[in-house]
């Protein structure tokens, strides 16, 4: 069972790669953006290098827009929400996306310490890059909606700090997207074999005495959420993989008192994280236009 969990993870990521690649292939194009690459851990692993995507001729100071990309946690890299990070760009911010160690060959703990690192990294380029920390936005598509939540709940929490083994950022995030988050990430499984084996795989033997589990969803991470820090969800009416988790986690927040804003894309061709993978057509147009302006209402409440 496990080599077939391991053989259904790897499937999965062979058939995200070939949707998205298309796609990323783009970003060869761009000529008005420039993208700096930097190794943020000191070991062989190619996965330990971050982005930071800056306007060809400008060195004004701007806010930053941090990415944390999807893939079902088995799949994606730095590169792989390109287009919307050079997208942010053009609209006057700052982006840096990070790659992170993915299932099945790592556990989840090691992808948020990674997220954690590559953003301790970042924050010793600031005398190189003219990037404004006192106003700190991140986004996050997918599992990234997951990593985002609850990485800036570890953050506020000395307790999950110690659990998680990483220490508090040196800056404030002001805002978050989830854009089509899957934060509950222990929505049942059909199959209760492939259910456990996969825990197995996520977070090592006797994963249910684990904190790190415990910890994992949203339905035990989310009181540790910052309160004054708002959160937007995006959703969609074609998006047959987390939607019923974008309105369950709203149902949460609200319970939890979390401020949250809400969009949701009732029209046909909005397919899971449409406006991430294709930010030029109108429909992602509109979508990130709503993005970037609850993400400059909450860097201006200051």
């Amino acid at each position: 069972m496990r080599k077939e969990a391991i053989k259904r993870m790897l499937d999965m990521r062979k058939g995200i790669y070939e949707g998205d690649h298309p796609n990323i292939l783009l970003q060869n194009y761009e000529t008005d953006v420039v993208v700096h690459k930097y190794k943020y851990d000191n070991d062989n692993n190619p996965l330990h290098y971050l982005n930071i995507y800056l306007p060809k001729d400008n060195n004004e100071t701007r806010p930053l827009l941090i990415d944390v990309h999807g893939g079902g946690w088995v799949y994606g890299d730095k590169d792989t929400n390109g287009l919307l990070c050079m997208d942010f760009v053009k609209r006057g911010f700052i982006t840096m996306s990070m790659s992170y160690r993915l299932l099945p060959e790592h556990k989840l703990v090691e992808m948020i310490q990674d997220i954690f690192k590559s953003l301790h990294y970042l924050y010793t380029l600031k005398y190189k890059y003219p990037i404004d920390f006192e106003n700190v936005s991140i986004m996050g598509d997918s599992a990234g909606g997951h990593l985002n939540l609850i990485v800036n709940a570890i953050n506020n929490s000395d307790e999950l700090q110690s659990y998680f083994g990483v220490t508090k950022l040196p800056f404030d995030i002001k805002c978050i997207v989830a854009n089509h988050p899957a934060p509950f990430i222990h929505s049942p499984i059909k199959d209760p074999k492939f259910d456990r084996v996969y825990k197995n795989i996520c977070y090592g033997r006797g994963y249910t005495k684990s904190m790190i589990y415990k910890y994992a969803s949203i339905k035990n991470f989310g009181k540790f959420l910052n309160k004054n820090t708002e959160i937007l969800i995006i959703t969609s009416v074609d998006d047959r993989v987390v939607r019923e988790q974008a309105f369950d986690c709203a149902k949460l927040l609200k319970k939890l008192n979390v401020p949250y804003d809400f969009y949701d894309e009732t029209r046909g061709t909005s397919w899971h994280v449409y406006n991430v993978t294709q930010p030029f057509r109108d429909i992602s147009l509109e979508c990130n236009n709503y993005m970037e302006n609850f993400i400059r209402r909450n860097l201006n409440k200051r």
